[in-house]
């Protein structure tokens, strides 16, 4: 077992201090984030050994095996430094790490908001146990608001922590290992404070142009050809989300009273769900485990979070010619900036002349 370090200790108490200073959370709330993530550092258990026990299965010590190189091809290739992050892997009795529960006002797309010391006001809370996400989700009902719950497989600590590599990473293909990592090596590279929109849909970015790469660098064109096509599907429905996410902002802009707004509410989700039904039936979208669950204002946030601004990205991505390490450099002037997204969106239309 890997032993809490002093370095990580006492950076996991100033983290404590900062929150308890700011007023950001609950006592509990902040017991249960401190505890979650120590107890992560301290079930690390380093991923050679493991490798070389007999006793470890064949498939994870497969999957174990490949994590160097994938590390090794996103710093090469991506521009995306580890800093010694993946290098323990712990075994978790549960299939996500964390909880994020989102939510809204019943009759307003406008998010609600979480402020946190170090990484600034984010659209989710996140807890380590389903439960307690849960408890606070029936809280925020109770209240009034639309509520979506979602489980993460992963999450960066933005280079406060060595992040482990954690079993709930490892539930798909070695493809979707890689793809997962650099998604979260892009939020160690590269967050904006209060940023939510952009540093998700930044890391969305990487991830999908991070794994065609590396697909093709190891002669899977069959398989990037299937991504391909997902992402595609995935596009189409995107734009089918975002239109009726336009109806819904109407709506709740008009005149109309509460309890028909609520009633107009219920009929545009439902046709939502019929059109992606009618259209793409069981087809695979990446998105199908989002409508196989109840629909309302809040779980547009995590699909809107990690999509939005991705258009904009790839398109600055290719000014540079496909180079990363330009791509960051430039993103490092508008991450401080006072509106990231909207310097984002200047530069590509006036590029500016280095």
């Amino acid at each position: 077992m890997s032993r809490l370090s002093l370095i990580p200790l006492l950076r996991l108490l100033l983290l404590s201090s900062a929150a308890l200073l700011g007023g950001c959370e609950s006592l509990a709330y902040l017991a249960q984030a401190v505890q979650g993530q120590s107890q992560l550092l301290l079930n690390g258990k380093p991923i050679p050994s493991l490798i070389r026990k007999q006793q470890t299965p064949r498939s994870l010590r497969q999957q174990l095996s490949a994590v160097q190189a994938i590390l090794d091809f996103a710093d090469q290739k991506l521009a995306l430094p580890n800093g010694g992050s993946y290098r323990d892997y712990v075994a978790l009795d549960r299939k996500a790490v964390v909880y994020n529960v989102f939510a809204t006002p019943a009759l307003s797309l406008q998010p609600r908001r979480w402020c946190f010391p170090i990484v600034g006001c984010v659209l989710y809370r996140g807890y380590f146990a389903l439960a307690d996400a849960r408890r606070y989700a029936k809280e925020l009902r109770r209240r009034g608001d639309d509520v979506y719950v979602s489980g993460a497989a992963a999450y960066s600590t933005l280079g406060w922590f060595a992040d482990p590599l954690l079993s709930s990473m490892l539930g798909g293909t070695r493809a979707d290992l890689a793809a997962l990592l650099f998604h979260e090596l892009s939020h160690r590279r590269l967050f904006v404070k209060g940023q939510t929109r952009f540093n998700e849909s930044l890391a969305t970015l990487v991830e999908r142009e991070g794994l065609r790469r590396w697909l093709l660098a190891h002669n899977q064109a069959a398989v990037l050809n299937r991504y391909q096509a997902l992402w595609q599907k995935k596009t189409a429905v995107l734009k089918l989300i975002a239109g009726y996410r336009g109806k819904l902002a109407t709506l709740y802009a008009s005149k109309l009273s509460a309890d028909e707004q609520r009633t107009e509410k219920k009929r545009l989700f439902t046709a939502l769900n019929e059109t992606y039904q009618s259209h793409f039936g069981r087809q695979p979208t990446g998105l199908r485990w989002w409508f196989a669950r109840p629909l309302n204002n809040a779980a547009l946030l995590p699909v809107s979070s990690y999509n939005d601004l991705l258009p904009e990205f790839a398109h600055l991505l290719a000014m540079q010619n496909g180079d990363f390490r330009a791509f960051f450099r430039i993103l490092d002037g508008i991450a401080m900036t006072r509106d990231p997204p909207s310097t984002l969106r200047q530069r590509i239309k006036h590029p500016a002349h280095d």
